[in-house]
């Protein structure tokens, strides 16, 4: 049978850790402007895991008030492993998620942060409209903590003026982006 006493005292020691940890990993992301995937994982599993750990300490102090005898008394003896199997199912989409994600910026896909995507290219948009210039396409991708941005410019559309600017343009861009974001390479193509 389940022995129900000393959980309480764990939960709440697991709880109070895994949340301390998950609040350090966040101020200590926060300070890298979010940049760091790492510690972004990190938080959310120590939130994950203090939130399954209050859970399931709830759910096993409930289960020690059950009276013997009762129709529910096989949870007395099976109710830790029917949790267990409850809470892999329910958690089984965060794993997969975060694989998701890392298999997109391993292969140099698109940026999957949409707040950071949409805030780079407006920067760049700007930027180039500043110099009287459009792009044409736009790929922001990221890879660990690496950065590339690649801008498009129609060679049609670029005057003779223009086309001398383009590398000071990208010099100015790739500085105004190293203040937000730690390794970043800007890449100007002819499309």
């Amino acid at each position: 049978m389940i022995k129900t006493g000393p959980i309480l005292y764990y939960v709440v020691a697991m709880v109070a850790i895994c949340w301390g940890l998950s609040a350090f990993y966040y101020i200590q992301n926060k300070k890298l402007q979010g940049n760091s995937s790492m510690l972004a994982v990190d938080q959310k599993a120590s939130l994950i895991d203090g939130l399954l750990s209050a859970s399931t300490g709830a759910v096993l102090v409930v289960i020690g008030y059950i009276q013997q005898g009762s129709s529910w008394d096989f949870l007395l003896y099976i109710g830790d492993a029917l949790l267990v199997v409850v809470l892999a199912i329910s958690m089984l989409g965060q794993p997969v998620r975060i694989i998701k994600e890392a298999f997109v910026e391993l292969a140099g896909g698109k940026l999957q942060n949409d707040q950071q995507h949409q805030a780079i290219a407006e920067r760049v948009k700007q930027t180039l409209t500043d110099n009287g210039l459009k792009a044409e396409s736009l790929n922001i991708s990221k890879t660990g903590s690496s950065y590339l941005v690649i801008v498009g410019l129609s060679l049609e559309a670029l005057s003779i003026e223009q086309s001398g600017q383009v590398m000071s343009v990208k010099a100015t861009l790739q500085g105004l982006l190293a203040d937000d974001l730690t390794f970043v390479d800007v890449e100007m193509v002819l499309v």
